[in-house]
């Protein structure tokens, strides 16, 4: 909170934090992000509102969910003109087999 707080927004104090972080440790970070703002905003929600460019890419990117970032990237890879492959590639050969029943169960991959 302390990042984001006053006139713009401390990008080196958020770096700092999801760079020196596992994605559990991040997890915890966004579960206590929503506990103590006032209408339970994710920390995800909060990075994409204070930063800007491909700073605001990379730690919107580390402080998603796996399995939300994959569906993600899924479905980025299928629209528009032209399929990217590889991409599909990538995210269904690195994904467990569980993952991949959960993403198949997400009817807007499918839209």
């Amino acid at each position: 909170h302390k990042a984001f707080k006053g006139a713009g927004t401390d990008e080196d104090a958020v770096i700092n934090i999801l760079a020196h972080r596992s994605k559990q440790q991040i997890e915890q970070i966004d579960h206590e992000y929503r506990t103590q703002s006032h209408n339970g905003t994710s920390l995800q929600h909060a990075l994409e509102n204070e930063l800007s460019g491909s700073v605001r890419q990379l730690a919107v990117g580390v402080a998603t969910p796996v399995l939300e970032f994959k569906k993600r990237a899924l479905k980025d890879a299928v629209e528009g003109a032209g399929t990217r492959e590889s991409t599909l590639i990538d995210v269904i050969t690195q994904s467990t087999n569980e993952e991949v029943r959960e993403i198949s169960k997400d009817a807007d991959l499918y839209k």
